[in-house]
């Protein structure tokens, strides 16, 4: 996500800089923050379609609503975040995550609730394109990405089980006081958040701008990338009533999906061990098939233990196979321009894939979305394979 003729900014003596460990650290764990809803999908979504009376396809429709925020936010955000960000725009955009939560509270009507959640998602997407923007400006992006990768999955982790268990013991409502918690425990953090996130080393070599041939590739590697996100993102948001259709209690469900986000912790280590010593296409060929393997176990199986293999294979395979896809991309973006929208694609696929799930689910049959959802991991799988052999035709040696 790097950015042309941009003039650093002077920097006050003693002032958290994008290179110092602490802002980094607050950088990441208030990204992560921000995707808290992300995180906590599968229990959230349902226990907010239980909270305004609705059926499986509000299940969807929620889990919808903030994506499209975040995605409607980063799709602009980029455009004057580097202009006008300073800790206090942060402090306010946090305080509004906040009152949302707790208005969230007292919404118990479909239309309003999807709109409050849209707007707190537009809200979190900003905060999550600012962190996106510093990350990718800090002295190794690769690192402090991977790190951001392993809290999100370290607070999956936690936060599944334990709202799992608040829902259960206090009810719906609970759980939007549980997300408001988050924009308070940033606020302190600011403090240690860089002043500016314009201000970098020297991050750009070469050419300085994606043009032509590699623009109209790259513009399909991210098609391909939306595409891809549409499955796990509609997978995730019904994993709840999938867990109930396996026969698996709500805590026992909150327990599996716990446990399952240590193997996606792992689909990330094994990214970090293997790196590039194999053929990428080998390396998405593996991960796409284990996505369809984790997809085939989730029809029509029962049981906890089958349920928890599942989303272990699932959580695995979404983790280590986003690397690579993205690596794919970074072929083709000279410029950072291509990796701005990547995160769009990302968060658009990620909000379009529940809601599509909503129109497809009925009655319990989920059959038709886990059929679905094989059929774009191999749209684009398809893509990506393509898009790597043109990549490595135009430069053998990348």
């Amino acid at each position: 996500m790097r950015q042309n003729h941009i003039h650093p900014s002077p920097v006050l003596k003693n002032q958290p800089t994008l290179q110092s460990p602490l802002s980094i650290v607050a950088m990441i764990v208030i990204g992560v923050f921000s995707t808290s809803v992300l995180v906590s999908t599968p229990i959230l979504s349902a226990a907010m379609a239980t909270r305004v009376g609705g059926g499986q396809d509000f299940i969807g429709y929620l889990a919808s609503a903030d994506f499209f925020g975040m995605g409607v936010a980063s799709a602009t955000a980029s455009f004057w975040v580097l202009r006008r960000f300073s800790r206090r725009l942060l402090l306010i955009i946090l305080g509004g995550v906040f009152f949302g939560n707790i208005i969230s509270i007292f919404v118990s009507s479909f239309a309003y609730l999807f709109a409050l959640r849209f707007i707190i998602g537009c809200l979190n997407g900003l905060i999550l394109s600012v962190v996106f923007v510093g990350l990718c400006r800090t002295r190794s992006p690769d690192r402090s990405f991977g790190i951001y990768v392993f809290v999100q999955l370290a607070l999956q982790s936690v936060l599944i089980p334990l709202f799992s268990w608040i829902w259960e013991a206090y009810g719906a409502s609970s759980l939007f006081t549980a997300l408001a918690l988050f924009p308070l425990l940033s606020i302190p953090l600011l403090l240690l958040f860089p002043s500016s996130i314009a201000q970098s080393h020297q991050l750009t070599t070469g050419s300085t701008k994606t043009t032509g041939v590699k623009m109209i590739w790259a513009g399909a590697a991210l098609i391909g990338l939306f595409i891809y996100f549409l499955a796990p993102a509609g997978i995730w948001a019904y994993f709840e009533p999938i867990g109930q259709s396996f026969g698996v209690s709500g805590q026992e469900i909150g327990n599996a999906l716990g446990l399952a986000a240590f193997a996606g912790m792992a689909g990330a280590a094994t990214v970090l061990v293997i790196g590039s010593t194999i053929s990428r296409a080998f390396l998405m060929s593996l991960g796409i098939g284990l996505s369809v393997i984790a997809v085939i176990l989730l029809s029509g199986a029962s049981g906890f233990l089958l349920y928890l293999l599942a989303a272990s294979i699932f959580n695995f395979a979404w983790n280590f196979t986003f690397p690579y896809l993205m690596g794919v991309i970074s072929l083709f973006d000279d410029s950072g321009e291509v990796a701005v929208l990547s995160l769009v694609a990302q968060l658009f696929g990620l909000a379009l894939g529940p809601f599509i799930g909503a129109l497809v689910v009925s009655d319990n049959e989920f059959g038709p979305l886990l059929s679905l959802s094989i059929l774009v991991y191999c749209v684009s799988f398809a893509i990506f394979i393509v898009c790597n052999r043109v990549a490595a035709a135009r430069s053998p040696s990348r």
